[in-house]
């Protein structure tokens, strides 16, 4: 399912100071991701995203409060948020850029699809999101 798109600034950031062309603006997500999102052990931690977030998606994903990229990983934004209703904790949603995935696209033959997918999502403190490993390409995390 398409959730959302790359914003022009973040594809040329990504770019110009990571070296990473991006294939394509596309955000997806998996049905096998949403429940993988939602998953007893997230859940009883308070770590699963809500499901007034979870249909709030796109809305975050165009406006986030931050965009970060894992250096340690060199393929992965985390999109920062406050949840709803606003706590302690952020939000923050993992996209791996350029991700080709084999999928089933109403045939019976599997397919390579190349999209930036959205693979993790959750709540953490702050702290977490101002590591070393994340370089800041929009706003900030407060």
């Amino acid at each position: 399912m398409v959730v959302g798109a790359l914003s022009p600034s973040v594809i040329e950031k990504l770019r110009k100071k990571h070296r990473i062309q991006v294939e394509s603006a596309t955000v997806t997500v998996t049905r096998r991701e949403v429940h993988h999102l939602r998953r007893n052990a997230k859940a009883t931690r308070g770590a699963a995203l809500t499901d007034a977030d979870l249909d709030r998606l796109p809305g975050i994903l165009a406006a986030p409060e931050a965009v970060l990229f894992d250096t340690l990983t060199e393929d992965s934004l985390t999109y920062v948020f406050t949840p709803s209703p606003p706590n302690q904790r952020k939000g923050k949603i993992a996209v791996r850029v350029n991700f080709t995935d084999r999928l089933k696209l109403g045939d019976a033959v599997r397919h390579s699809i190349t999209t930036n997918s959205l693979r993790s999502a959750g709540y953490v403190d702050a702290a977490n999101l101002r590591e070393a490993r994340y370089a800041t390409l929009l706003g900030n995390v407060e």
